[in-house]
């Protein structure tokens, strides 16, 4: 966190504090990254600290209630905060600005309240892990950071571990292009639309991204009560079943 700080953050130490008058900055956490079931959750309760990997959405609210426009805070890797309340939107479908309704975790901040705890992040393969676990499996990573800048995510969180993935960033092109889809038909990537407004996509688990390739890639996936549904439902019409690459050499 070595870039400029937003006006409403304030460094002291080792930690950025909320600096505001009468206002609560909000993290809006989606709530299955608290997932206690899972050997590596994404995000966890430690005391009075919460501890989660930095990418979710904020706003700030004032006094009379009134919320300021949704924004994306991005900081992919594990750390710690200290909020002055906890709160839930449990079962209410809470819909942000320019997102999918869903249930989130409000971590609510007053002035002088740690919203980073310590910017010194340990480093590890394991926040690593769990960045791309938020990232391809929950589907979670908020829409209001633009399509063409979520691969730079995967290298700020490498950077941010001391790792480096010796990979470029075409490969993750690819990756991003088959979880962000077109919300009005989830068989198109969002790349093949006209791409006018870089937030307008949704994003699917990647376990889910078979299904729309062809009836072979669904039928050899890892989901399988999905995979024989879809393929089924994709050969209906033979002239309009996409074939991928693999499913022609294997056929020859």
């Amino acid at each position: 966190m070595d870039e400029k700080l937003p006006g409403f953050l304030s460094r002291e130490g080792r930690s950025l504090v909320f600096n505001r008058d009468n206002q609560t900055f909000v993290f809006y956490v989606p709530a299955n990254y608290f997932n206690n079931s899972s050997k590596i959750p994404i995000a966890e309760y430690k005391g009075q600290y919460v501890s989660f990997i930095g990418v979710c959405n904020y706003a700030i609210i004032d006094d009379n209630g009134k919320r300021s426009t949704i924004h994306p805070f991005i900081f992919p890797t594990m750390f710690l905060c200290k909020p002055r309340e906890i709160d839930t939107t449990s079962g209410k479908n809470l819909k942000l600005d320019g997102t999918e309704a869903s249930d989130y975790v409000l971590l609510k901040f007053k002035k002088g309240d740690q919203v980073v705890s310590d910017t010194e992040v340990p480093k590890s393969v394991n926040n690593l892990e769990m960045f791309f676990k938020m990232a391809i499996m929950t589907a979670k990573i908020p829409t209001t950071i633009p399509y063409d800048r979520l691969w730079e995510l995967f290298f700020e969180s490498a950077a941010l571990n001391g790792v480096s993935y010796g990979l470029n960033v075409q490969l993750f092109g690819i990756l991003i292009a088959s979880i962000c889809r077109d919300p009005k038909n989830l068989a198109k990537r969002f790349c093949e639309t006209d791409m006018k407004d870089m937030n307008a996509y949704t994003l699917i688990n990647i376990i889910m991204a078979p299904k729309y390739v062809s009836p072979y890639v669904a039928i050899t996936s890892q989901n399988w009560d999905e995979a024989v549904r879809s393929s089924i439902l994709m050969s209906d019409d033979v002239e309009k079943t996409p074939v991928s690459p693999l499913e022609k050499v294997v056929t020859m």
